[in-house]
């Protein structure tokens, strides 16, 4: 059986993906497990590559700090497998924090130096 932040987490994830298609994002990948490490959506946009991490929580404030140093290490991990794999490209992460109340989506780009 699923619980509940499970289905939280897959709906973020398939919202996160219609907002960056809207953007002009083309999605390679989702919830990639290359390298050992998940990443939860790959795309491209122009020449970058581009590793994206969505987060559901229930304020913005809550999102932000749920990226935690961890996940930092691991996010940096993956963008160094996805830079072997796209060797072409540049390779950036951008954060996707989606939220039930509006703005309902904040899309960052690069929020920290990895």
């Amino acid at each position: 059986m699923t619980n509940k932040r499970h289905i939280l987490g897959k709906t973020a994830e398939v919202l996160a993906l219609l907002y960056l298609c809207l953007k002009g994002y083309r999605p390679l990948k989702v919830n990639d497990h290359s390298g050992g490490v998940e990443g939860d959506i790959i795309a491209q946009k122009g020449s970058a590559i581009t590793v994206v991490e969505v987060k559901w929580r229930q304020n913005f404030d809550q999102a932000h700090r749920a990226l935690h140093p961890s996940q930092r290490e691991r996010l940096q991990h993956k963008m160094k497998v996805v830079g072997r794999q796209y060797k072409d490209k540049s390779v950036e992460f951008h954060l996707v924090l989606i939220c039930p109340t509006p703005p309902f989506i904040q899309h960052i780009k690069n929020p920290f130096s990895l």
